[in-house]
């Protein structure tokens, strides 16, 4: 299978959105993330669809806003 973006997903704070944490990126578009100040250890999962990603990053957040993280 060949795939050219996946979806990216970080972790949350209690003020992280859905578009903070969760985003479409292609390999040249994640070396820039990276570059910007993206740590792979702030990397959740890499999904090839959205809506597993977003199920993810939904789920981060509401344990984040929780735990008042």
């Amino acid at each position: 299978m060949k795939f050219t973006r996946f979806w990216i997903v970080t972790q949350a704070t209690k003020f992280s959105t859905l578009a903070d944490i969760c985003f479409q990126v292609d390999i040249e578009d994640l070396e820039l993330q990276f570059k910007g100040g993206l740590k792979a250890e702030n990397v959740v999962g890499m999904w090839l669809d959205q809506s597993p990603a977003e199920e993810k990053a939904k789920m981060l957040i509401h344990r984040a806003k929780i735990n008042n993280k």
